[in-house]
């Protein structure tokens, strides 16, 4: 189990690995677990464009920015959507479509898995590179029986022997982060 200096959020990955987390004043940021052979991906690497290769598991945040969790939401949710483009008069076209070959089922009504075949640059973080990159997006509003706001993007991109292990991090974060 790893988890950040300040116990924000915890994930479940590969014994031996290392771990960079960051978290702004409203809870949002990530956690990314990584293999001891990668380059640190730095802070916040969900904001950067070089998405492929890294071995790793990675969870993003946005429990409180509204704009922010719904923008990351509206690719996946129609209701995040809607309101994007209500609230927001919509963001870049782009933000709110699923990335080509992305893969997308519906879980329940507040979860979704994006799962990226290898070599397709989608959504997830880390996704493009050899591995298939499989997560699970998040959205609560105020509507929902949580009764908290916030979106997450759990990714968990491994090489195929070891996604046991990926979607037993997966299972862990919706049972725990997500309930």
């Amino acid at each position: 189990m790893y988890t950040d200096e300040y116990s924000v959020q915890s994930v479940l990955g590969p014994r031996g690995w290392r771990c960079v987390a960051s978290y702004g004043a409203d809870g949002s940021g990530g956690i990314t677990v990584y293999a001891p052979s990668e380059r640190s991906p730095g802070f916040y690497p969900h904001f950067t464009t070089n998405k492929s290769g890294l071995r790793g598991i990675n969870v993003s945040a946005q429990p409180s920015c509204v704009g922010c969790y719904l923008e990351m939401a509206c690719p996946y949710f129609k209701r995040a959507l809607m309101r994007v483009q209500r609230w927001f008069h919509g963001p870049r076209p782009a933000k709110c479509r699923i990335p080509r070959r992305e893969r997308v089922r519906t879980l329940s009504s507040t979860l979704v898995s994006a799962i990226d075949p290898p070599r397709v640059t989608g959504n997830n973080y880390p996704s493009g590179g050899p591995y298939f990159a499989i997560g699970n997006v998040f959205l609560s509003d105020s509507t929902s029986e949580r009764g908290t706001s916030g979106s997450y993007f759990m990714t968990c991109a491994l090489p195929s022997r070891d996604h046991a292990l990926c979607y037993a991090s997966l299972n862990w974060f919706a049972k725990h982060w997500t309930g």
